[in-house]
């Protein structure tokens, strides 16, 4: 037997679950707010998905090479809330599917 993986943001481009705070988007910035409102990206030095890939992509450049472990650490922090995220948005899917 094989599992099924979906993106979670298919789910909200459908809109099966909408709220008016996600303001039409399906992106994890406008959602987590509305599902987990306890976690979010904005204390981190990396906040956003755009400046983990563009710090990513620049870090070659970096020469200081505790520099270059710190944007990794920051980097670390960003993907580690990301993941978290994914799992609280997914814990709320699975509560509100259960409630119906």
């Amino acid at each position: 037997m094989g599992y099924m993986i979906e993106d979670l943001m298919i789910t909200f481009q459908r809109k099966h679950l909408y709220t008016k705070a996600m303001k039409g988007k399906y992106f994890i910035k406008y959602v987590l707010p509305t599902l987990v409102p306890e976690l979010n990206h904005n204390q981190l030095e990396i906040s956003d998905g755009m400046m983990a890939s563009h710090t990513f992509a620049a870090l070659h450049l970096v020469q200081d090479k505790s520099e270059v472990e710190e944007i990794r650490r920051n980097r670390l922090e960003y993907c580690k809330l990301d993941t978290l995220a994914m799992v609280k948005i997914l814990d709320k899917l699975k509560a509100t599917a259960e409630r119906r």
